[in-house]
């Protein structure tokens, strides 16, 4: 009898630190990637500025300062990016500085920059 009663205790005791030990959870976070305006291709209107397909993938976010003028590289988080491609899930969100020529106030974007 006392072999089944450790046997029953033994099994008891590891349920009960499985029960309460934290599982490992992944952190392998994604890189975040970088784009910028196709401008050879496109003119920067409000319509092109927020179509995704017109951005380009580029290594960096480059030296684009943060002044709203026109459009010119932002930062998005891997969730929103196939490939080298920008899903139009970033709902890129622009306006127009002057006729014609619009910059990026916001999106699902980590990092905007304007002003080439």
């Amino acid at each position: 009898m006392k072999r089944y009663f450790f046997g029953l205790l033994a099994i008891v005791a590891a349920i009960g630190a499985a029960a309460f030990t934290t599982p490992k959870v992944a952190t392998n976070k994604l890189a975040d990637s970088y784009f910028e305006f196709d401008y050879a291709h496109n003119s920067p209107t409000v319509a092109n500025v927020e179509d995704e397909s017109k951005w380009i993938n580029v290594t960096d976010l480059g030296t684009c300062n943060n002044s709203a003028v026109k459009a010119c590289r932002i930062e998005v988080a891997s969730t929103y990016v196939s490939g080298s491609t920008l899903l139009s899930t970033a709902a890129i969100q622009a306006t127009t500085s002057s006729p014609n020529v619009a910059y990026v106030t916001s999106g699902n974007i980590v990092t905007i920059r304007n002003k080439n």
